[in-house]
């Protein structure tokens, strides 16, 4: 759905945009219970599927944990700064997108600044380098053809 018609999503911009974020509605792709929207900017959201990929992961991880997992997103510890379950719920999805990234270096650069500064600063961005950096060795090791 386009974030553009939902009114839902329209609050949510006017409640980020005070914490920062003012792009919201023009840059985030947003995923709440089973619904994914796109920003305004999309004509085609099927024309963008590494992205749907990682917005299901979130669709997944809300039929698994349901309410849990938006509680915890959104209020665990804090809702700005250090907030381990945001990074926590992040982090499986971007793994989806570092998977298909042919500069993985970059993309993680690409990833921690997203995160650092889209989502209001969930874990600090050197740890959060480090995790992915750990993530995209062991993705690369297992991708690996092995040996008879």
């Amino acid at each position: 759905m386009a974030k553009v018609d939902s009114r839902l999503m329209r609050v949510c911009a006017l409640v980020l945009r005070p914490l920062g974020n003012r792009v919201f509605m023009q840059r985030y792709w947003t995923t709440i219970g089973r619904t994914i929207y796109y920003p305004e900017c999309i004509v085609d959201p099927l024309a963008h599927p590494v992205v749907l990929e990682h917005e299901l992961v979130h669709v997944r991880q809300w039929r698994r944990w349901g309410v849990l997992m938006w509680l915890s997103y959104l209020l665990l510890p804090l809702p700005i700064g250090l907030c381990w379950f945001r990074f926590r719920w992040e982090r499986e999805a971007y793994l989806v997108e570092l998977a298909h990234a042919p500069d993985r270096e970059r993309e993680i650069a690409r990833i921690v600044d997203a995160l650092w500064f889209g989502y209001a600063f969930p874990w600090p961005r050197a740890w959060m380098r480090r995790w992915f950096e750990r993530a995209s060795a062991e993705q690369q090791a297992a991708s690996q053809p092995r040996s008879p």
